[in-house]
């Protein structure tokens, strides 16, 4: 089994996962030393969101995360935890304070994030997880989930894993364990108990269940450390096109509509994808897509079968961009920035591409009836399509004192049709950029 860890670490994780049984000389890992260990490498994570994409709400979310590289100071956690919003990141170890922490990748489809910890705090570091990259822990196997339920800090739980799924999530493979994951367990690792090693990221519950809880595979996690280290962009790149959904249990991927507007591609309905050509792993989901797609660009070569014939087609891939990268524009409490690709791409086309991502309550904008999900049409009079056309418009609104016309297409039910278009006379102020300064 390959796993990630280092010499300078080893000695306090040794002591962890070398504790065996003293009867019968069992070669299983020592579940109090394993929990002691993890007290070590895992942190607290608390992210300030004030200003929310989409993906987010307003608040302040706590959770744990874990440290997988001490070198580079680098920590897993959820990108639920991390949020996918342009907001400040704490990270604080056992019986410490609270520190700045910067995000290195956020990856919203199978909910990671890799933050950084500053060169100056990475002496508090004592330990740092072993990753177990390459083994799927089989039914049964025993875990311990690790983390901070309902703010009762650096606490274990244990359970067995109960089974993998890719039923939830966005048809992201998970690992199923009756482990009690709650929140504050989020971002936290999922250990095995038998040899110590990290196997999973705790993730999430099933509501109203008794012993359904997830944890992202840490394949995911090996995988994008491997590429961050070698400089390269771990985001998975699209192949624009979106997969029939199982509601029983998804085994395989097939191909259920191509985007409008993507690259010619000889995907084709009804293919479904079995994996990368002259690879090994095979694809069952999409889960599995993002992780064999990861670190790649241009034409790949997919396995597909198509009217129970293989073969092999040649398919052009479009690069994502970086979430943490992301930038939106600000005015009168409104928050703009680019319509997300997955859910929006089989309904709109295209057509819009800016939305607007959240509104403040009591805001000139709220009071305009502008609303979360409102896609923008034009802005006095003329199409926007980009950020840079839309800031320019509500800049010059601004500085003139006048309000700024916006048309949007507005979902709703409330007049027989899943979409309407509004019109909003926006008094404007406050203009800026969100994000990432270029």
């Amino acid at each position: 089994m390959r796993t990630i860890n280092r010499s300078r670490f080893k000695v306090g994780f040794a002591a962890a996962v070398c504790v065996w049984s003293a009867l019968g000389g069992s070669s299983r890992a020592d579940d109090q030393a394993v929990f002691e260990a993890a007290r070590s490498y895992t942190v607290k994570v608390r992210t300030q969101v004030s200003l929310p994409f989409s993906e987010d709400k307003k608040g302040t979310y706590r959770g744990a995360g874990f440290v997988v590289d001490a070198k580079r100071g680098w920590i897993a956690t959820n990108a639920h935890v991390s949020s996918r919003s342009s907001a400040p990141v704490f990270a604080a170890f056992l019986n410490g304070e609270y520190i700045p922490v910067r995000p290195v990748y956020v990856d919203p489809d199978v909910d990671l994030a890799v933050l950084e910890l500053p060169e100056s705090a990475r002496r508090s570091i004592r330990g740092e997880a072993a990753l177990d990259c390459d083994s799927q822990p089989r039914v049964g196997h025993p875990v311990g989930a690790f983390g901070h339920p309902w703010s009762l800090s650096f606490t274990g739980t244990r359970g067995i894993v109960s089974g993998w799924s890719a039923k939830y999530k966005g048809m992201v493979e998970m690992v199923q364990t009756d482990a009690p994951i709650d929140p504050g367990n989020s971002g936290g690792p999922l250990i095995s108990l038998e040899h110590g090693r990290t196997v999973g990221i705790n993730t999430s519950k099933k509501p109203d269940s008794q012993g359904s809880n997830f944890a992202l595979p840490v394949s995911h996690v090996c995988r994008v450390l491997d590429l961050l280290r070698a400089g390269r962009d771990p985001a998975a790149p699209s192949l624009d096109a979106s997969f029939v959904v199982d509601p029983d249990e998804p085994r395989k991927l097939v191909v259920a509509r191509l985007h409008a507007g993507a690259p010619e591609s000889e995907l084709r309905e009804g293919d479904e994808i079995l994996g990368v050509a002259g690879e090994a792993g095979e694809i069952r989901n999409r889960g599995h897509l993002i992780n064999a797609l990861r670190g790649r660009s241009g034409v790949v070569s997919l396995r597909v079968r198509r009217e129970g014939r293989d073969m092999a087609l040649p398919v052009t891939l479009r690069a994502a961009g970086r979430i943490a990268e992301r930038r939106g524009v600000f005015a009168s409490g409104a928050l703009f920035s680019l319509t997300p690709e997955d859910g929006f791409a089989d309904v709109l086309n295209g057509r819009y591409k800016l939305m607007v991502h959240h509104v403040d309550v009591g805001s000139r904008a709220h009071a305009a009836f502008i609303e979360k999900w409102d896609f923008v049409v034009s802005a006095d009079g003329a199409p926007v399509r980009t950020l840079e056309e839309i800031h320019e418009c509500l800049k010059k609104a601004e500085a003139g004192g006048r309000e700024a016309v916006l048309k949007f297409l507005h979902v709703e039910s409330t007049y027989g049709s899943f979409f309407s278009f509004t019109e909003s006379r926006l008094p404007v102020a406050d203009v800026k950029w969100i994000g990432p300064r270029r």
